[in-house]
C-alpha cells in the first residue's frame, strides 16, 4: 500500500462515489515501493463489493479522467493484467462536451430517463430535465435525485444508450417516460426504437415502371429516408459499450470498416444498431465467458454476426 497515493485518493473530488471507490481500492493496492497498481478485476470485486462490469467501467473513467495512467506494463500470473500508477496530486480531467444519459427518481420510485449535451462533467451539471414529468414535479415541489446512468463520446452514442435503457423500462408503471399522460410520445423520437422509425414514402411512379431490386438483403425495419447516424458514431457506440464489459475498443476508423459501415447503415435504422449492441453486451459467449474469444468491432460487422445477434441467435 503507498500511503501517499491512498491519502490522495481520499481528497481528490471523483463522482459519483461508486468511481471514487473503485480510485480508493486501487490506491490501497498501490506497490509501497514502486506504486505500480495491478490487482486483478476479481481482487476489486472482492474488497469493493461491485460487479466485475462496474469495475471495470469505473477503471476506465478513471483513466479517462487522468487519474491513474497506464504504464504500458503487464503484471500478475498471466502478465496480461495492465499495470497502472496513480496520478498522484492530479484532479479529474475534464476535456471538451460531455454527452450522458440520466435518471431523475421521486421518492415514491417513479422515474424518469433523458440524454443530455454538457460543456464540463456530467456530475457538476445542474440540468434536471425538460419534459413535462420533470416539470410537472418542479412546478408542485416535488424532489428528485438525479443519477448519472452513463457517459458516452458522441450524441449519437448517448441517444443510442437512452433508447435502449428506455425500452428495457416498457412494462414497468414507474417508468414516467412511458406512463405520464401529458406527454404525447413517451418514448424519445430518436429512431432508435423498434417502431419509432419514419414509413418510407409511397412512391409516386408509375405502376409500368420496373422496380429496382436492393443489390443486397435490407432489413423488414430499414428506412429508406437519409441516415441519421454515422460511421463514428457506430464506432463510439461499440467503444462505449466495449469498455464496460472488457472487450476490445476499436480504435481505427478503417477504410474498409468505413465501406461497411455505410452499406450497414443505409439497410439497417439505428435502433437495429442498438438491439445488436444490446446482444452483444447480454451474450455470455460474446462477452468471452465460454472460452478465450471475445467479440471485436469486426466481428459485430460482419454480415452473419449481425444478423445473428439481430435474431438473438448468441443468447
Amino acid at each position: 500500500m503507498s500511503s501517499e497515493a491512498l491519502a490522495w485518493a481520499f481528497k481528490v473530488n471523483v463522482k459519483p462515489s461508486a468511481v471514487k471507490f473503485t480510485l480508493i481500492a486501487l490506491c490501497e493496492c498501490a506497490n509501497y515501493k514502486t506504486g505500480k497498481i495491478f490487482p486483478s478485476i476479481e481482487h476489486l470485486s472482492e474488497i469493493t463489493g461491485q460487479d466485475r462490469k462496474t469495475i471495470i467501467a469505473n477503471v476506465a473513467k478513471l483513466e479517462a479522467m487522468g487519474l491513474i495512467r497506464d504504464t504500458g506494463e503487464r503484471g500478475g500470473r498471466t502478465k496480461q493484467i495492465k499495470v497502472y500508477e496513480a496520478a498522484v496530486g492530479s484532479g479529474p480531467r475534464i476535456v471538451g462536451d460531455s454527452h450522458y444519459v440520466y435518471r431523475l427518481r421521486a421518492d415514491d420510485g417513479s422515474y424518469y430517463i433523458g440524454v443530455r449535451s454538457c460543456s464540463g462533467a456530467p456530475e457538476s451539471d445542474g440540468y434536471m430535465g425538460s419534459g413535462s414529468w420533470p416539470k410537472h414535479c418542479a412546478y408542485h415541489s416535488i424532489p428528485l435525485t438525479k443519477e448519472i446512468v452513463s457517459s458516452h463520446e458522441s450524441r449519437t452514442a448517448a441517444d443510442i444508450a437512452e433508447a435502449m435503457l428506455i425500452k428495457d423500462c416498457i412494462g414497468d408503471s414507474r417508468c414516467m417516460n412511458i406512463e405520464y399522460k401529458d406527454t404525447e410520445k413517451g418514448i424519445p423520437n430518436t429512431g432508435l426504437l423498434k417502431g419509432t422509425v419514419s414509413p418510407p414514402k409511397q412512391s409516386q411512379k408509375r405502376d409500368t415502371e420496373p422496380s429496382r431490386e436492393p443489390s443486397s438483403p435490407v432489413s423488414a425495419n430499414a428506412d429508406t429516408s437519409p441516415p441519421s447516424i454515422k460511421p463514428k458514431d457506430v464506432l463510439d457506440a461499440w467503444n462505449d459499450m466495449a469498455a464496460k464489459n472488457g472487450l476490445p475498443i476499436a480504435k481505427v476508423l478503417t477504410t474498409p470498416r468505413q465501406k461497411r459501415l455505410r452499406t450497414m447503415i443505409a439497410q439497417h435504422p439505428p435502433d437495429d444498431f442498438a438491439t445488436a449492441l444490446d446482444a452483444v453486451e447480454r451474450s455470455p459467449f460474446c462477452r468471452g465467458e465460454k472460452s478465450d474469444w471475445k467479440a471485436d468491432f469486426d466481428f459485430f460487422l460482419q454480415t452473419k454476426s449481425f444478423t445473428k445477434l439481430l435474431e438473438g441467435a448468441y443468447g
